[in-house]
């Protein structure tokens, strides 16, 4: 999805409205005042709260092609901006289709979507936490695109899409961790999908087996991650 196709009707505000009164307004000015290059998780939180906005729904919407450009530089914090805009769009939702919007933001992030679960690699994360590259991303995807009937759960019609190759080590390495994320911790994202392969033995079996074929292309590190895995997901 080309960013720059993505058309706002809307100009630049000249003022955000503060229609909730919770900013005062030196942070207001702050915000407004601050450059499309040089706009920052601060301003991103600020534009896109889904409950207390800095502006109306028509300021904000001019913001949306700068905070996508930003998610897409992948900086440290773009998963944290991810997230306040993916709940402001679900908010606005139908605000978004009349602006003919909607499609054009979830394409993008069906791209970012397709572009995580076709690796499947291992990252050691602060504290010593070994997990896949990008998981973070990925859950908030499913958090937020999931979690009404208002986004129609286009997480779940995503993951049924490109996770069905259970001969894909990618594909299957990727089912199993989310069975197991999802099982061992339940209330962080909702999915249809994935609650049917916990119930599933077949889809599971089938996707052991191809870690299992797997195992003489692993470093130590990614073998023991999965003889850990699979003995918790009980396989």
């Amino acid at each position: 999805m080309d960013i720059n196709e993505i058309t706002i009707p809307y100009c630049r505000p000249v003022k955000l409205s503060d229609p909730y009164k919770d900013f005062s307004q030196e942070e207001l000015n702050g915000i407004i005042s601050t450059p499309d290059n040089s706009l920052g998780f601060f301003e991103f939180s600020c534009i896109f709260q889904n409950s207390v906005p800095a502006g109306t729904y028509e300021e904000s919407a001019y913001f949306i092609p700068l905070a996508l450009k930003y998610i897409k530089k992948n900086k440290h914090d773009s998963v944290d901006v991810a997230d306040y805009f993916l709940s402001w769009i679900s908010y606005n939702y139908d605000e978004l289709r009349h602006d003919c919007l909607w499609n054009k933001i979830t394409i993008f992030f069906e791209e970012i979507f397709h572009c995580i679960t076709t690796i499947f690699k291992l990252h050691r994360y602060p504290d010593n936490y070994l997990a896949p590259e990008k998981y973070n991303m990925l859950s908030t995807l499913l958090e937020r695109l999931n979690f009404n009937s208002v986004s129609d759960n286009i997480a779940d019609v995503w993951l049924k899409k490109y996770l069905v190759d259970y001969s894909s080590y990618n594909t299957a390495a990727w089912i199993l961790y989310l069975v197991n994320e999802h099982y061992q911790l339940p209330n962080i994202w909702n999915s249809n999908i994935v609650d049917s392969w916990i119930e599933n033995q077949g889809v599971l079996k089938k996707s052991r087996d191809t870690i299992v074929n797997n195992i003489d292309n692993m470093d130590s590190i990614t073998l023991n991650f999965w003889s850990e895995k699979l003995i918790e997901i009980g396989l």
